[in-house]
């Protein structure tokens, strides 16, 4: 590409100022980051929706061509056979020529899993995703913990220290090799290894087994073309998973779309839990933007219309230990978001149970909105609603209509 006829892309974003919202135009380049864990943390959440949108959209296609071959070879099987029975001795001929040209197509198609392909790759993907995130992860938490990256050791020799620029060199490569060792172990060992170093379990969720076993899958599908081995179901079962049925060794397991997505949303999970985890554990003074950017992550799923993995999501981030010292206001948003999410994903005795939890009669009146209209008391809505105005303390004009 001629550099000089290059233009840097633009890039529409909106703006709500007093109310109102507005377009503006910028780059990529002009655009405020937010904060470095937000960063790495949104790319993982969107490459995993990626991955689901293609899956959904790729894999269903594939079949469709996989059918217009066929389609294409019988019409052409029924062409030749008609010629062998019909045709000229020169027709006769070409007929037998075509026809075995088609058992050589036919052949192929008979052997073509475009897919079952397409659903082992994308699958793959998942992990590859996860295991580029978990490196991001760790790199920006030890470079904000000093005394963390000052904690590690390496013995380096004199001839590959006076190849380094820098200090910050030395530390960078100090770090790498610190994070590739951790990405080179099983899953169950790298959690063990951060448990070891921060103090703190990560597997005490009721998925890990599930997140065990999708892993392990991704195993025998990378180095076993899908068959299962003892090793497989020796670790599933150490980890309490508990197989519908359990597979014969040697046989092939497959990934069907339900079995898919779930994982996909699953892996997601485990992302948002492990970052928000180790962000209030290793970071403690950014507990209250910890907090903001939890809800901000529901509230943006909300807006994707990703009901089920906001609701999980939701639930995670009102356990104990997420809401320990939150603020009520973030703690209340927080459960009203979550049930939005219960209601759409048809989870009402859920909602119906978290919202009894909390004693709403003293709350802003934004807050008996929402209650109102996720329990369907219109009525009192609207007149909430005609209380409230143009603008309440959280809920303005434009805020009624989304």
């Amino acid at each position: 590409m001629d550099k000089d006829n290059e233009k840097a892309s633009t890039i529409k974003i909106l703006k709500k100022e007093n109310g109102r919202i507005s377009v503006e135009e910028t780059t990529e380049e002009n655009i405020i980051s937010r904060h470095p864990l937000v960063e790495i943390l949104d790319d993982f959440v969107q490459r995993i929706d990626d991955i689901i949108s293609a899956a959904s959209s790729m894999i269903p296609a594939a079949g469709k061509i996989f059918n217009n071959r066929i389609d294409k070879l019988n019409a052409r099987i029924n062409e030749a056979e008609k010629k062998l029975k019909e045709g000229t001795p020169a027709e006769v001929s070409h007929a037998s020529a075509e026809l075995l040209d088609i058992s050589y197509t036919s052949e192929r198609i008979a052997r073509s899993k475009l897919q079952e392909v397409l659903a082992k790759s994308l699958f793959i993907d998942i992990f590859a995703e996860y295991d580029y995130f978990f490196g991001l992860v760790l790199k920006e938490l030890y470079e904000q913990r000093e005394d963390l990256l000052s904690s590690l050791s390496r013995q380096i020799s004199f001839a590959e220290l006076v190849k380094f620029r820098d200090l910050d060199a030395v530390k960078n490569s100090v770090l790498e090799l610190e994070i590739e060792n951790i990405r080179r172990e099983s899953y169950v060992e790298q959690f063990e290894i951060l448990k070891r170093k921060f103090g703190i379990t990560l597997t005490a969720f009721a998925e890990w087994p599930k997140f065990v076993e999708a892993a392990q899958r991704r195993n025998l599908m990378v180095h076993c073309g899908g068959h299962v081995s003892g090793q497989y179901l020796d670790v599933c079962e150490e980890q309490k998973y508990v197989f519908p049925t359990r597979p014969i060794i040697n046989s092939r397991l497959e990934i069907p779309g339900k079995y898919f997505i779930d994982c996909a949303e699953l892996v997601c999970r485990v992302g948002v839990m492990l970052t928000h985890t180790l962000w209030r554990k290793l970071l403690p003074k950014e507990k209250e933007s910890a907090d903001d950017e939890l809800n901000n992550q529901i509230y943006r799923l909300l807006c994707a219309k990703r009901w089920g993995l906001a609701a999980e999501i939701g639930l995670y981030a009102l356990t104990p230990t997420m809401t320990q010292g939150t603020k009520e206001m973030t703690h209340r948003i927080r459960i009203c978001n979550t049930a939005i999410a219960l209601k759409k994903s048809q989870r009402h005795d859920e909602k119906e149970r978290l919202l009894a939890n909390f004693d709403w009669s003293a709350s802003i009146r934004d807050f008996r909105l929402a209650l109102a209209v996720l329990s369907d008391e219109h009525t009192k809505a609207i007149q909430i609603m005609k209380e409230i105005g143009k603008k309440g303390e959280l809920v303005d004009e434009v805020g009624y209509h989304q």
